[in-house]
């Protein structure tokens, strides 16, 4: 046989390898997550900041995901407002063995395309796993609590954190609440952490392009979206936390939450993340101008909502 016989047929196994490939790419876009990925809705889940979600099928396989969540029987998720406390207290629960927690993930955006649920898993670890990239940094402060554990451990609890848009979906889409105790088979734990109004207020103001009206309008949208959610739930559901006592005495808050999620206690890795969460160092409220009208507006709201129940501008 020629040489030029072989490279014949070895153009022929090239070209017929790559009708093979070609087939398996086509088979995979016609799956249910690769049309949640690349359909005409992926316009709504673009990557992020260097996140790829693509890559949650990629690198997590079926058989480790399996692994992982076999003990899993918490998903817990964050409502409330931004700038209260949320990521902190967050990061203290990520560090434990036992907890996944994604940041930011947007867990319910990916749950309105209706993607599977081990799907669903597979971006939390994901996300994770690209935020271990970014040395669990963001914005300017770092999220790694010492001692914490990083590591694929058993998962017993695992959610996401992003509290203000998860509230705002809720909102909006109160049916998704349902459609994610169809999609587990886990027990839901929901988290407000809650801090005092104007500080919430004046910080988000300060950090964003909205005047301070604008800024109070929303914090009552956030509030109506709250009492929303929490009318969903039932009792056991829902852990409110206010964020004055969980800086100035987070092992004790820290407890029940441990307890709240039922998850095992760690007396070794439980005074080093109550030692990460610390208290402000000033009221952001007195940074800001306020006049009478809008005094009176943010009392008006902490009138109507419940949870916002002991907070006036002088408390502490």
């Amino acid at each position: 046989m020629t040489t030029q016989t072989y490279q014949q047929r070895g153009d022929s196994v090239y070209r017929s390898a790559r009708r093979v490939a070609r087939r398996v790419v086509l088979a995979w876009y016609r799956t249910k997550p690769a049309k949640a990925l690349y359909s005409s809705k992926a316009a709504l889940v673009p990557p992020r900041r260097g996140f790829h979600p693509a890559r949650a099928y990629r690198s997590t396989s079926k058989k480790n995901a399996q692994q992982r969540f076999g003990q899993t029987h918490t998903f817990t998720f964050f409502i409330g407002y931004p700038r209260s406390g949320h990521t902190a207290l967050a990061a203290a629960m990520n560090g434990h063995p036992n907890v996944l927690i994604a940041h930011e993930l947007d867990f319910f955006r990916w749950l309105a395309l209706n993607v599977s649920p081990g799907h669903l898993l597979r971006l939390i670890v994901e996300r994770d796993r690209w935020f271990e990239k970014r040395d669990r940094s963001w914005e300017t402060y770092s999220y790694r609590v010492p001692g914490g554990t990083y590591e694929a451990c058993a998962t017993r609890v695992v959610g996401d954190k992003m509290a203000a848009i998860t509230t705002q979906k809720l909102l909006g889409r109160p049916e998704l609440l349902t459609q994610l105790r169809s999609k587990f088979d886990f027990r839901i734990r929901v988290i407000n952490v809650v801090r005092n109004p104007f500080d919430n207020i004046a910080t988000a103001h300060r950090k964003s392009d909205m005047s301070l009206d604008e800024t109070i309008d929303r914090y009552r949208q956030l509030s109506t979206g709250v009492r929303q959610v929490t009318n969903q739930l039932q009792t056991s559901e829902l852990i409110t936390i206010r964020h004055d006592e969980l800086t100035t005495s987070a092992e004790s808050e820290l407890k029940r939450v441990w307890e709240y999620l039922c998850l095992p206690r760690d007396d070794e890795y439980l005074p080093k993340a109550a030692a990460f969460i610390k208290p402000p160092s000033h009221r952001a409220r007195d940074g800001i101008a306020w006049s009478d009208d809008q005094i009176q507006a943010v009392h008006s709201i902490i009138q109507e909502f419940d949870h916002l129940d002991g907070y006036h501008f002088n408390s502490g």
